[in-house]
């Protein structure tokens, strides 16, 4: 009984192929970008989770802050902890 994912598109790559492909990438790129397109890709990967779940963005986060005061406050929070300006 075969249990594991099998796509139509990658058939059968094994480790002698996935180091095929890696040094065609090292010899295209050149090792000093590589680096950097991990980094970016990574970093589309994780922005992309994040779309998909729902989370709030950083920005967003950052925005929570008293009118009156300036400080930081907890999401739907009504009242500053601080000054206890309502919001």
């Amino acid at each position: 009984m075969n249990t594991g994912v099998q796509l139509a598109i990658i058939p059968n790559v094994g480790p002698w192929e996935l180091a095929l492909i890696l040094l065609i990438v090292l010899i295209i790129f050149g090792a000093n970008k590589l680096p950097k397109i991990a980094k970016d890709l990574g970093s589309g990967i994780r922005e992309f989770k994040k779309s998909i779940s729902g989370e709030a963005s950083e920005e967003k986060k950052e925005e929570a802050k008293c009118v009156k005061c300036g400080a930081k406050l907890q999401a739907g929070a009504k009242f500053c902890p601080s000054c206890g300006a309502e919001q």
